[in-house]
């Protein structure tokens, strides 16, 4: 008897320790949801004077945001409801403010919430002197001085979506923002982290339910300013900071109908971000396909970039380390890819590149542009294909195809630039030099009007080929000679042209001996 009391004691004691560490159990699991709900709603908040919503923590998505914020005025579901574990119906949001992810924040926007996110501008005001920036971003990239004369084509060259559709903006109350729109409710500012990925990311009009296009002209109080491709109507942007604590990849989606000419608001901005991707994109009608400044090591790759108001890809001042790759640019209204303002160490490979107005450029290496490598890319009808000027040297220009194109390579005010093993047809002047010494070679031109133009510009008309002064071609006889025996021409009119002046080089002397002999055979 006394034994089964004790056994029956024994159970029970067992059994209330199993039945404590469950309810421990359970309250700490408990706990810990408690606190990450704590925690994520502790790290996502609302600034309702600039219509920011602030995060400050990790992988948050959309829907995170819709359910701390709980306001949808500010963010919403196109069907007016938001997304829960059992269905992922819709997918489609409109965000009617800025988003800034902190220091310690990652915004996550990707399929597992996202299909389409439409972002609706705001007007805003600039408070002069004022700037959120650090000094390195104090500047104005829209408005940079490598613009050419004929930078872009104007009039504009409208393809459809460039024709305004007047933004819903005007009946909105503007934002007052610091100088460089820092603070602009129409950005997602990332000084943390950003990923982007299988989703399609556009400016949107609610009113009209459509996206929104170029207005052209001055914005109050710009009537004085420069530019002459300004835009009426905001649109948001994606700015990444030179103090973004981690990366910012995009990848796999579609960016469309963003950015406009105001201060670090061209669309896709990087100013930091070490480490980024940019990769399987489709990108059009930004202000600018991509822009970058100071940044290194980067990739931009396997992305198509087109019908951008400005440039297609523009990595600028002190971009360095940088691989743009196997991309096709085309249609954009300025030079398709140009880094410009003390580049160095940048790929350029594997890219198409064809059909870009403005000053026509396909690939240009501009203002002291350094160490870099132009290698495989296939570019055909631009106004010039490749080009190097104004103090870009040390670079390599090699194993390109270049086809239907005015110029084929352009070097202008350069110096010790490799020139070898490009494919140059259907050209009007396949290699022009303009006060440049660079080693030339390998090169096959076919069936163009020119080989070699030799022209002697000044600084002041960098390549503007028209405006030569008087050169000696017997100055120039032994190089000619070299270059005519080191390239290879065939069904070329004119192997070598000096100021417009067909050159007699040993090249068409023994030509000339080679047909007579044929003909008297």
């Amino acid at each position: 008897m006394s034994l089964n009391i004790y056994f029956t004691k024994s159970m029970l004691v067992a059994l209330s320790i199993i039945l404590i560490l469950i309810a421990s159990s359970i309250i700490g699991a408990m706990s810990i949801l408690f606190a990450q709900t704590n925690d994520t709603a502790g790290c996502i908040r609302y600034d309702s004077l600039q219509k920011l919503i602030h995060i400050s923590c990790k992988s948050i998505h959309l829907n995170d945001i819709y359910k701390s914020i709980k306001n949808t005025n500010i963010l919403s579901m196109e069907n007016g409801t938001g997304v829960d574990a059992s269905t992922l119906n819709g997918k489609v949001w409109i965000l009617n403010a800025g988003i800034t992810i902190e220091k310690d924040g990652e915004l996550v926007i990707d399929s597992t919430d996202t299909y389409w996110l439409k972002m609706v501008p705001t007007p805003t005001i600039q408070k002069n002197g004022q700037t959120g920036l650090s000094a390195n971003e104090n500047d104005d990239d829209t408005n940079d001085d490598d613009q050419d004369v004929d930078a872009i084509s104007y009039p504009i060259q409208y393809t459809k979506g460039n024709v305004g559709n007047n933004s819903n903006t005007k009946e909105q109350k503007p934002v007052i923002v610091n100088r460089n729109n820092g603070d602009s409710p129409n950005g997602i500012h990332v000084f943390g982290s950003l990923k982007i990925d299988s989703v399609k990311i556009t400016s949107w009009n609610p009113e009209k339910k459509e996206v929104i296009t170029f207005d052209l002209g001055k914005r109050p109080g710009e009537e004085l300013t420069k530019s002459r491709y300004d835009t009426i109507v905001p649109r948001p942007f994606i700015r990444i900071s030179n103090e973004a604590t981690g990366m910012t990849n995009i990848t796999n989606s579609e960016i469309a109908y963003l950015g406009y000419s105001c201060s670090r608001c061209s669309g896709i901005s990087y100013y930091g971000g070490v480490g980024s991707i940019v990769k399987g994109n489709n990108i059009h009608h930004l202000l600018k396909g991509f822009y970058s400044k100071g940044i290194g090591t980067m990739v931009v790759e396997n992305n198509t970039i087109h019908d951008n108001y400005l440039y297609g890809i523009d990595p600028h001042t002190g971009t360095h380390d940088m691989i743009i790759r196997n991309n096709k640019v085309y249609r954009n209204n300025a030079s398709a890819i140009i880094c410009s303002k003390h580049c160095y160490d940048l790929l350029f490979e594997g890219n198409e590149v064809y059909k870009n107005g403005g000053a026509n450029r396909g690939i240009a290496l501009s203002i002291n542009t350094t160490h870099s490598i132009v290698r495989n890319n296939y570019v055909h009808d631009q106004i010039s294909c490749i080009g190097s000027n104004r103090g870009s040297n040390f670079n390599k220009i090699e194993g390109n195809h270049l086809s239907n194109c005015k110029i084929g390579v352009n070097l202008a005010d350069t110096s010790d630039n490799i020139i070898n093993n490009n494919k140059i047809s259907g050209a009007r002047d396949a290699i022009v030099l303009s006060n440049s010494t660079n080693n030339i070679f390998h090169n096959k031109i076919d069936n163009s009007t020119n080989g070699i133009v030799l022209l002697n510009s000044s600084t002041a008309s960098q390549t503007n080929i028209d405006k030569d002064r008087e050169i000696e071609p017997v100055n120039y006889t032994a190089f000619l000679n070299n270059l005519t025996s080191v390239n290879q021409m065939t069904g070329v009119k004119n192997p070598i042209v000096v100021n417009h002046t067909h050159f007699t080089s040993q090249y068409d002397s023994q030509n000339s001996k080679h047909n007579n002999l044929t003909s008297q055979n």
